[in-house]
């Protein structure tokens, strides 16, 4: 799996995990701030205020 996110609704956040050499990077997290792209598919744009009302 390239990419993965785990969404914690309770603490309005997502971290973001991306497979770089067979190994996982540091987590990218997000807050209901932000707005969220994704690496695999530039197409996903999210603003994360609308997903944690």
């Amino acid at each position: 799996m390239k990419e993965y996110w785990i969404i914690d609704p309770i603490h309005a956040y997502i971290e973001v995990y991306s497979l770089e050499n067979e190994q996982y990077d540091k987590p990218l997290f997000y807050s209901k701030e932000d707005h969220l792209q994704s690496a695999l598919f530039k197409d996903l744009k999210s603003d994360l205020e609308y997903i944690f009302e």
